[in-house]
């Protein structure tokens, strides 16, 4: 008997030494010093087994704690931006664990959720030209950060051709794991646009997050109309804003007109439900909006709220 387990302790010794261990990217020097000095928020996601309600609740959860304190009935506006060419105050690193040894990280802007780059499985950055100084060490990809350069001609309106879902969000992160510079730019396109469509516009927008939602078990594809909205994440937000402003008044502004022309927009609530969370615009408003007399009144209006409604808290939309 001892002899038998003898033989099965060497056996269960031989088969760990012999069993390759997957190496992280956690495990590499992803990080050097001088690109520590904003926080980093790090998200693990298992596309493989996790699913579409857990994935996405880890980055909205996670990006409405660093948002700034102000909110909208009970819609969140992202913190001041810093400007495309600064540190973002904090990053969330995704980290998108694929099948077998595919693994990604992508570094995200917390102030507008753009995607900056990603880390492919040997922990070699490769940014977008615009943010490559803000990721040391990185390696320009040959595509710009735009619709346009990642799925040609015709930019946004090319994204109800992608199929997303599970399988898409897995074959983008192979591309991407396994990423080598004569890659077709097609290809790496294609994967890119993937991953910024289910990482930050389901975020950013409930039409397309539905959608996903409802689809990602055998993948589907966005109607022209919701991918559309992909373009007007900013004018909606200012639209809103101006709008609270201007104590309800919807129309009157250029957004507003602008909303009713492309997106059939009627009426503030119509605006607002296509909404998860709001860009702080930074100016680009035509009217300006969160200046110190408009936060004042949002402050006002979140305190009423608060007496009123004492245990309901802020989120970013189911």
């Amino acid at each position: 008997m001892a002899h038998t387990n003898m033989v099965m302790v060497t056996m269960v010794v031989l088969l760990f030494l012999v069993t390759p261990v997957r190496s992280s990217l956690m495990d590499k020097e992803l990080f050097p010093r001088n690109w520590r000095r904003p926080p980093m928020k790090f998200l693990r996601s298992e596309f493989s087994t996790e699913t579409f309600e857990a994935i996405l609740q880890r980055h909205t959860s996670t990006i409405s704690l660093s948002s700034s304190s102000l909110d909208i009935d009970y819609t969140k506006i992202l913190r001041i931006q810093t400007g495309y060419y600064e540190q973002p105050a904090s990053w969330k690193m995704s980290h998108l664990i694929g099948r077998g040894e595919d693994e990604i990280m992508v570094a995200i802007r917390d102030d507008n959720l753009y995607v900056a780059g990603f880390a492919d499985q040997t922990g070699q950055w490769h940014a977008f030209p615009r943010f490559v100084n803000l990721i040391p060490g990185s390696i320009p990809l040959p595509i710009e950060d735009d619709y346009v350069s990642l799925l040609g001609v015709g930019g946004h309106t090319n994204i109800p051709r992608l199929t997303l879902g599970r399988e898409s969000m897995l074959d983008a992160i192979h591309t991407l794991s396994n990423y080598q510079p004569s890659i077709d730019n097609k290809v790496l396109g294609k994967a890119l646009a993937t991953v910024v469509v289910t990482l930050t516009e389901t975020v950013r927008l409930r039409n397309i997050r539905e959608w996903v939602r409802q689809g990602w078990s055998k993948g589907t594809r966005l109607p022209d109309k919701v991918a559309e909205e992909v373009v007007h994440w900013r004018r909606l937000t200012c639209a809103v804003l101006i709008s609270h402003k201007n104590n309800g008044q919807w129309w009157g502004s250029k957004e507003a007109d602008e909303l009713y022309w492309s997106l059939g927009v009627r009426r503030r609530d119509e605006a607002f439900d296509r909404l998860c969370i709001m860009i702080w615009p930074r100016g680009s408003c035509t009217e300006e909006v969160l200046d110190d007399q408009h936060i004042a009144k949002i402050e006002l209006d979140m305190a009423r709220r608060a007496r009123r409604w004492p245990t309901r808290k802020t989120g970013m939309g189911s």
